[in-house]
């Protein structure tokens, strides 16, 4: 470089000529090498702690989010009454904060003190303590508004719940009795915001060539029953029908007895709540009434068998057994001597249509053992078995092979008592019937808790269960 070639410059200088050169000339070379020397210095300083303070800023952030991750982790892992300790595999506590360290979790400051000499941890007295919980006993809640509203719950639980449980109660005409009201307004907004059809405009889309694609695009169920069971059987198969929370039937007979026909709603709570009610001996269904007559605690209408009783009979054992709900069964077919000796039930050898004959329940019987057929309207059913002044029918199942587009306005008259469930297979969609059908029942205050194809046989035959709500549901 440069450098060599003014060495070698000099070096090429006499002696005597380098001793006469001027003292001037020999500083200011100096003087160039010296400040040539100090910049290469100074840059070095200076990339130096540049270095030095990239290294610690690099450090810093390693360590604070280190140490963010590791209290994450802890807070994780930790049981909900121990702040501050971490339980190892061994079962045993250590400390993982130091003493009156102060814990933010889930929204509420805690102060916790950890005694280091045992394994057990000394929480604050408006922690576990405040929700009515042992300190050590992992149950403490440490969102302040879960202890605040816990709090006070063992003195106030019993009138707490009996006010929780109120509404859905009364809109469900007693069914429910163990519904909190906030999960009841959950069913009620579901209804609220369904749509009954894929196309609302133009309901009928898909028929009348494809039956199975318009089941598929309309009503669809909008309530759920927490303990529906498929009765009858094994509860595979055809055959078997979905039916909503059937355990509360015993319940509510018992609770019905000797009422006769009384609304629900002029009932005081001691008479018709289940949760009053002594659940034991609860196998009585009928009673007398104020009038004389007697009056079965729970009733089901089974209308169409064809001969095969795996539903009546799984009514009887889901209820607890024999005379717990009077069952009655009605088919034109002379199916009576097939019943099996085990169920409890009465057989009506008639049909269901939708002509009103006005028979008596002798006319009936000598008409059918002469004529050996014979169907009657809904409401001499009703008529001929001494019904007219019943709560209410329990379960309503109809299986009548289409005859139910022409007579469930007979299931909805004023003379009818009140149907609880509906559970009935539907035969294809007429046009002119299956709109008006649905919404005559949602009308009604109807929801629909279950629905199912016939995929084993035929599609277009599709299996609904429907449930009666109180008015005030739909408000």
């Amino acid at each position: 470089g440069g450098g060599s070639r003014c060495s070698s410059c000099f070096m090429m200088i006499p002696r005597t000529a380098a001793a006469s050169t001027s003292p001037n000339s020999s500083t200011t070379s100096l003087t160039r090498r010296t400040r040539s020397g100090g910049a290469r210095t100074k840059s070095f300083a200076i990339c130096i702690i540049m270095f030095m303070v990239g290294l610690v800023y690099t450090l810093m952030q390693i360590t604070i989010f280190s140490k963010t991750a590791r209290n994450n982790m802890m807070i994780m892992s930790r049981p909900a009454a121990s702040i501050g300790a971490v339980v190892d595999d061994a079962g045993t506590s250590s400390s993982s904060l130091d003493n009156n360290t102060t814990a933010t979790i889930a929204g509420a400051t805690t102060s916790t003190s950890i005694d280091h000499t045992t394994s057990n941890i000394d929480c604050c007295s408006n922690c576990a303590t405040s929700a009515g919980a042992s300190p050590h006993d992992g149950s403490a809640k440490h969102d302040s508004k879960s202890i605040a509203t816990t709090s006070g719950d063992k003195n106030n639980n019993n009138d707490h719940d009996e006010d929780d449980f109120a509404l859905a109660h009364h809109q469900s005409f007693g069914f429910f009795h163990d519904v909190s009201s906030e999960h009841w307004k959950i069913y009620q907004s579901i209804v609220q915001g369904y749509s009954k059809h894929m196309y609302p405009h133009r309901p009928l889309t898909q028929l009348p060539s494809h039956v199975t694609a318009w089941f598929q695009e309309n009503y669809d169920p909008n309530f759920s029953c927490a303990f529906e069971r498929r009765i009858g059987g094994t509860g595979n198969g055809d055959g078997p029908k979905w039916v909503c929370d059937i355990h509360r039937l015993p319940i509510l007979a018992k609770a019905r007895q000797g009422r006769g026909r009384r609304s629900s709603n002029n009932m005081t709570r001691e008479e018709i709540d289940p949760i009053r009610m002594d659940h034991q001996n609860s196998t009585v269904t009928t009673a007398a009434s104020s009038n004389g007559t007697v009056t079965p605690g729970c009733v089901i209408y089974s209308v169409g068998s064809n001969g095969e009783f795996s539903f009546e009979i799984g009514i009887q054992n889901a209820v607890g057994g024999a005379g717990v709900c009077e069952i009655h069964i009605f088919d034109p077919g002379n199916f009576g001597p097939k019943m099996p000796k085990e169920l409890e039930a009465t057989y009506h050898r008639w049909g269901i249509s939708n002509e009103t004959k006005n028979m008596t329940s002798d006319t009936v019987y000598k008409t059918a053992k002469n004529q050996g057929s014979v169907f009657l309207s809904f409401e001499d059913t009703i008529k001929a078995l001494g019904h007219e002044h019943l709560e209410m029918i329990d379960i309503f199942k109809i299986d009548c092979e289409g005859c139910e587009w022409d007579v469930y306005e007979h299931w909805l008259k004023p003379s009818i008592p009140m149907i609880q469930q509906i559970l009935v297979e539907v035969h294809n969609a007429p046009m002119d019937k299956a709109v008006s059908f649905f919404d005559r029942l949602m009308e009604e205050g109807y929801v629909i808790f279950h629905k199912e194809p016939n995929i084993q046989y035929n599609p277009s035959c599709v299996e609904y269960a429907f449930l009666k709500l109180h008015k005030d549901f739909f408000l």
